[in-house]
């Protein structure tokens, strides 16, 4: 193979040390040595910058209202001021400044509540993030934290969370001629520098991150990057050179002392031992650039070169379905659809080893290289799998999770959004659209397959203003958009811009705690944590005809409709999805923190039971669920899509809201 081909193994955690200020501030009376973490903060709640941006704001109820895109922190005492949201489906890509004192972090660790309403927020309040407000005017901070019913944080006497009392006549410290030194999008990535006595500078990396103090609301420590390296300073110990455009370590300020780690942890305690066993699955698998495979050499069991690879097939899933390979001393430039679970790594990891000859190989199903085949023809597709003696890859199973059962998801009239030559520089937009624009986000450059899984994990996009700039996108997190020749994310610049890096500098893309924070910042479970309900032995023609695809009910799906729901599971129970016919489906009813009662549908029970299922829900169960609003049979329900419980995800529907269960979009499979 190529030199460029990188696989990743994971190689152990990382161990961060924490620095805490005994006051906070650029500007403190008198430099002194930053102490370790002092009994003010022995029990704080500490959680990094990067993980609250682009955190989900969700109300009482469990409905995502909006993301946070910003934090504003006051340059005083590192308070942090105000959370600049968006509300996509209220108000697009506008953003608003949000007292950061309204948003409460969410017992999961990864959302806040703010149990508010479209009413409650003044869309003439809100922004550009090219046109940000002058947050130094005290009158306009006044103003707004009135307009949301809450004290100005400047004023707050906060005895009872052991901070200082504060000065009732002063005002915001926020910059209007340096902003960035208040917003954190900004403050990341700026250099840090230490001067000596004689005013000599030295580089001590960049600012990679923030710890901030959740439960008191501002920054304790920067998080500095100097090569591989990375140390934790304290708030006191820096402060902003805004006319050098950096930072500069105070006087007596320390760099090296360290602290007990107390971030808040990414699951809960029980939950803990369940992560780190579902973490285990990146240290046995290896995660290799799909563009390394083109034009990659293909061996035969001997060692003889055969062919080379050309194309890569993607189904619409992330699944890698085919290497397009042509065998030259064989048949030219026929093209020919191999299988991708056909393929095996040679030993030393240079190319693939394909066991087969010549006559093995039928010239007849080969195809010019501008005529494939419609590979979206599931009998087909099947009869290329049985030629090679391999399970059709969409019901192979990953160990012990078992893929979903269903047909192929190839598309017949945009073959683009499958072939993986024709999606690299395909442009990546956002979702929502502001004004009718959409923002670019840059362009696709290659992608990221999990070798053990066969599957697409990660789209490798370039940023618009520098194509060296590289950042990951979970595969989930990117949806097709083929009539307008594009891909989307419910994303922005800034959340993306937040993990790049250059074609020689590319993460550990194994290492489990980089890669559940990729995921978490885009509100996608980690992809090693996700499956399907077990496929069972039977087909989709064993159920019945109304819990296809093109059913009455299924159609009562909506992918405008859908929200996600948090609460305890208080009844599991069966319904009826037609009474003319005899297929049960499970239903659960779900209590959310303030009371509220949602009856969740999930699927037939015939399928959820089928023995050897790994996925079992519960009376008593804590779960998160995404599905369609819909009304059955007069009754108000949700029609589950995902269902999360701890650190382990059911995909029951795709965002359509096709059911994983019907592989035959309400046909019969034509070669059962």
């Amino acid at each position: 193979m190529k030199s460029k081909r990188v696989t990743f193994f994971l190689a152990g955690s990382l161990a961060l040390g924490l620095l805490a200020p005994a006051s906070h501030g650029f500007a403190a009376d008198e430099p002194t040595k930053a102490p370790v973490v002092d009994a003010a903060h022995a029990d704080a709640k500490l959680d990094r910058a990067s993980k609250i941006i682009p955190r989900v704001v969700h109300d009482s109820r469990g409905e995502d209202v909006g993301r946070v895109m910003d934090l504003i922190v006051d340059s005083r005492d590192g308070t942090v001021a105000y959370a600049i949201m968006r509300f996509g489906a209220w108000h697009g890509q506008t953003r608003f400044a949000i007292p950061f004192a309204l948003l409460k972090p969410h017992a999961n660790g990864k959302s806040f509540v703010w149990n508010t309403t479209k009413d409650k927020i003044d869309k003439n309040r809100g922004f550009s993030e090219t046109a940000y407000p002058d947050m130094s005017e005290t009158a306009w901070a006044r103003e707004l934290h009135q307009s949301y019913g809450v004290e100005p944080y400047w004023q707050e006497d906060n005895d009872s969370t052991r901070r200082r009392n504060r000065d009732r006549n002063r005002s915001p410290q926020i910059s209007k001629d340096s902003p960035w030194t208040n917003r954190v999008n900004e403050i990341i990535g700026k250099p840090l520098v230490a001067a000596d006595a004689q005013a000599k500078q030295s580089d001590l990396g960049k600012v990679k991150d923030l710890v901030i103090d959740l439960e008191h609301r501002h920054v304790v420590a920067f998080v500095i990057a100097d090569g591989k390296d990375e140390k934790q300073i304290a708030w006191a110990s820096v402060e902003p050179n805004a006319k050098q455009n950096r930072f500069a370590l105070r006087a007596g300020g320390d760099t090296t002392a360290q602290a007990p780690t107390t971030t808040t942890p990414r699951t809960s305690p029980s939950n803990t031992a369940a992560a780190n066993a579902a973490d285990r699955y990146l240290q046995d698998t290896s995660l290799v650039r799909a563009d390394t495979f083109i034009r990659d050499v293909v061996k035969d069991a001997k060692g003889n070169e055969i062919g080379r690879i050309m194309d890569l097939i993607i189904d619409t899933s992330g699944d890698a379905a085919y290497a397009i390979m042509r065998f030259g001393e064989w048949y030219g430039q026929t093209r020919f659809a191999i299988p991708f679970v056909a393929l095996k790594e040679s030993s030393d990891g240079k190319n693939f080893v394909l066991d087969i000859t010549k006559d093995k190989l039928d010239r007849s199903r080969g195809f010019d290289k501008d005529k494939y085949p419609d590979m979206a023809d599931s009998a087909w597709a099947r009869e290329v799998h049985q030629r090679f003696g391999v399970t059709p890859y969409w019901e192979r199973k990953i160990g012990d999770k078992p893929q979903e059962v269903r047909n192929p998801w190839m598309s017949k009239d945009h073959a683009w959004v499958n072939r993986f030559s024709e999606m690299l520089a395909k442009p990546v937009v956002t979702v929502g659209a502001e004004n009718g624009v959409h923002e670019n986000l840059g362009r696709l450059k290659d992608l990221v397959v999990d070798m053990k899984s066969g599957r697409v994990v990660y789209a490798v996009v370039a940023l618009p203003d520098d194509s060296e700039k590289l950042t990951l996108v979970p595969w989930t997190a990117l949806e097709h958009n083929p009539k307008e020749n594009r891909f989307a994310i419910r994303t922005s610049k800034e959340v993306l811009a937040q993990n790049v890096f250059k074609e020689n500098t590319w993460p550990k893309l194994t290492d489990a705690q980089w890669a559940r924070g990729v995921h978490e910042r885009f509100d996608k479970d980690p992809y090693w944590t996700v499956f399907g309900t077990p496929a069972p032995s039977a087909t989709a023609t064993d159920l019945d005809a109304a819990w296809r695809s093109d059913s009455s009910y299924n159609k009562l799906f909506r992918e405008n409709d859908v929200r996600t729901v948090r609460g305890k599971v208080t009844r599991v129970d069966t319904f009826n999805v037609d009474r003319r016919v005899r297929g049960k489906g499970r239903l659960v009813t779900l209590k959310t923190d303030d009371g509220v009662t949602h009856t969740v549908h999930l699927g037939p029970v015939d399928f959820l039971d089928r023995e050897g299922s790994t996925f079992k829900v519960s009376e008593g169960d804590e779960l998160t669920i995404t599905g369609s609003d819909a009304k059955f049979e007069d009754e108000n329900v949700i029609i589950a899509s995902r269902i999360r419980k701890g650190n382990e995800t059911a995909q029951l529907r795709s965002r359509d809201g096709r059911p994983v269960w019907d592989r035959g979009d309400g046909e019969k499979d034509s070669n059962p």
